[in-house]
C-alpha cells in the first residue's frame, strides 16, 4: 500500500509555505512602498498663499551700517512691485515700511544664531497684527557659506517656530535630494533627510517643503525634480523659494551655455505648469544680476534697473493669466 503523509504534516507545509510567501510580500512592499504622507496641521486655505508667484529681494535698511548700494528697500521694493507679485521675502525677518498691503511678506529666519532675537523682534508682534501669516525657516543649513547649520541646531530652534502657530516652511536646502560626492562646502550630504526623518520621528510640525532649485533649461528634468521632492518629504506642499536657470561652470557671461532666449522658453513652460500643481504653494525665481557669469541670462533686471525679457514675461504671471503673456521676445 501507497504511505501517504498525515494530514497534520500537510497542513503544516501549507502554513509554512503561506507564510514564507507572505514574507516575501511584506519585504518587497517595505522596499517599494513610497514615504509616508504627513499629516498637516492647517486646513488647504490655512496654507493657500494669495497667489502663487512670489519675489524674493534683499530689503535692507537704507540707514544699517551694512547696507549695500541697490540692495535696500529704497530701490528693491520698487523692484518688487514692478514684477507684481502676490508674495515677497527678503532672506529676513522685519516687515519693511514701504511693504504695501495688497503683497504678503513672508518672513524668513536666516540662520540659528539669529533666531530668538528676530522671532521676538519682528516676527511675532507682526504675527499678533495679522500681517505674517506664515514663516520661511534657516536659508541652506546645509551649505557652510549659507546658514551654515548642524541638523541638532535645527531640530533643538524648531519648536520656538512652531510655538508661533502659524505655517512654517522647512530649511531650504541648498540640495534637498542630496548631494553626491564630496565637497568642502556642504555641512552634511544627506541634510534634508536627516532633518525631515528626525522632524517627522519627534512629532514636530512642518507645513510646507522649501525647495532651491538651480539647473539648466531642460523643463522636463525641473518638473520630474519637483515632483521627486514633494514625495519624498511626504506631500507636504512645495514652497520653491528659489530657482532660476545657471551655468555654475561659466567663468564669463559670454561662457553661459544658457542663452536669454533658453532662458525665457523654460519659464514659459514651468511656470505656468507650476500655477496649475495645486502641490505648488508658491515659487520665487531668483533674479542674478545682468553681470552674473553663471545666471546673467535669468536676470529679471538690466543695468539700468529695467525689465529684461525675463522679467516682462515673469510680470505677466498673475492668479488670473497663470500662462502669463507667452507673445514676450526674448531681449
Amino acid at each position: 500500500m501507497k504511505k501517504t503523509e498525515p494530514l497534520v504534516l500537510k497542513d503544516m507545509k501549507f502554513i509554512t509555505i503561506l507564510l514564507i510567501a507572505f514574507y516575501v510580500m511584506a519585504s518587497v512592499s517595505l522596499v517599494t512602498a513610497s514615504p509616508p504622507v504627513a499629516k498637516l496641521a492647517f486646513t488647504e486655505n490655512q496654507l493657500k498663499l494669495p497667489g502663487k508667484k512670489g519675489v524674493c529681494l534683499t530689503l535692507r535698511d537704507p540707514q544699517h551700517k551694512r547696507q549695500v548700494k541697490n540692495r535696500t528697500w529704497v530701490e528693491n521694493m520698487k523692484r518688487v512691485t514692478l514684477l507684481n507679485p502676490s508674495w515677497n521675502y527678503s532672506w529676513g525677518a522685519q516687515r519693511v515700511p514701504p511693504q504695501p498691503d495688497s503683497i504678503e511678506f513672508v518672513p524668513m529666519v536666516w540662520g540659528g544664531s539669529t533666531t530668538t532675537k528676530w522671532l521676538e523682534k519682528y516676527v511675532a508682534p507682526e504675527i499678533e497684527t495679522g500681517k505674517v501669516k506664515r514663516l520661511l525657516a534657516f536659508n541652506e543649513p546645509d551649505g557652510k557659506k549659507q546658514a551654515n547649520m548642524s541638523v541638532q541646531q535645527a531640530i533643538d530652534l524648531w519648536p520656538q517656530l512652531m510655538e508661533l502657530g502659524v505655517p512654517l516652511c522647512s530649511p531650504s536646502c541648498a540640495y534637498p535630494l542630496g548631494h553626491k560626492g564630496n565637497s568642502e562646502h556642504v555641512v552634511s550630504a544627506t541634510w534634508m533627510q536627516d532633518f525631515m526623518k528626525e522632524a517627522d520621528r519627534l512629532g514636530y510640525r512642518v507645513d510646507y517643503t522649501g525647495v532651491h532649485s538651480y539647473g539648466g533649461t531642460n523643463a522636463k528634468q525641473f518638473k520630474a525634480k519637483m515632483k521627486q521632492i514633494y514625495e519624498k518629504y511626504g506631500n507636504r506642499p512645495l514652497l520653491v523659494t528659489e530657482f532660476a536657470s545657471a551655468d555654475w561652470s561659466a567663468k564669463t557671461t559670454k561662457k553661459n551655455r544658457h542663452s536669454k532666449a533658453a532662458v525665457l522658453k523654460f519659464m514659459k513652460e514651468v511656470l505656468p505648469w507650476m500655477e496649475s500643481q495645486d502641490w505648488i504653494a508658491g515659487y520665487a525665481w531668483f533674479s542674478f544680476k545682468p553681470s552674473s557669469a553663471v545666471g546673467h541670462s535669468s536676470a529679471l533686471f538690466d543695468e539700468k534697473g529695467n525689465l529684461t525679457a525675463c522679467g516682462r514675461y515673469y510680470r505677466s504671471i498673475t492668479p488670473k493669466n497663470p500662462s502669463g503673456d507667452q507673445s514676450v521676445n526674448p531681449d
